[in-house]
């Protein structure tokens, strides 16, 4: 039986607006593009969703606003690694970069997953210097074999250079996880 794939357009998303599609058990793919967010994703939303389908392939809330700054925090990566480690192969989400110094000094992998693309929409590194403690968590939880893409942000057609630390990341991702094919910028 092939699941279910639900694509939503929302000007103002929260993610209490997915309580009525938690029923629905067979959902695969989840596609949410949003112009802002009202609230973070957060652990508890994650362990509803991982409950509640299963067999989720496929996961992306991303926003179309492209100088919206994310609010969800990188580690929310640990929490959907461990809950949906056995079926989600891409994943796509604004993450928010302010905490990675604490997280890689006490994380430990997940174990293995069958991640095989995280996009990270217009994801922001808060600090600089930072590049290699993201690195090194991404290598903590992503198999060696994931691709990681961004989107390209700019002002009048001139990169804003928001993104550039993701380069950084992209190299030192590269270096840690033999085999992987490392970070790339993409657009839409």
């Amino acid at each position: 039986m092939e699941g279910l794939t639900a694509i939503i357009d929302a000007e103002d998303f929260s993610v209490s607006d997915l309580k009525g599609l938690l029923k629905c058990k067979t959902l695969r793919k989840l596609c949410i593009h949003y112009w802002s967010l009202s609230s973070p994703l957060v652990a508890n939303d994650v362990e509803a969703m991982a409950a509640s389908w299963p067999t989720l392939e496929m996961l992306h809330l991303l926003t179309t606003n492209p100088f919206t700054r994310p609010h969800t925090p990188l580690s929310i990566l640990t929490t959907i690694a461990q809950c949906m480690k056995s079926t989600l192969t891409d994943l796509g989400l604004e993450l928010f970069a302010d905490e990675t110094v604490q997280l890689t000094t006490s994380l430990e992998a997940v174990g293995s997953t069958t991640l095989r693309h995280l996009t990270i929409g217009n994801s922001s590194i808060v600090e600089d210097g930072h590049e290699p403690y993201v690195a090194n968590y991404l290598a903590s939880i992503c198999p060696h074999s994931v691709e990681i893409s961004w989107r390209s942000r700019s002002i009048l057609g001139i990169p804003d250079g928001s993104l550039d630390p993701w380069n950084k990341v992209g190299a030192l991702f590269k270096h840690s996880c033999s085999g992987a094919r490392g970070i790339a910028p993409r657009n839409p």
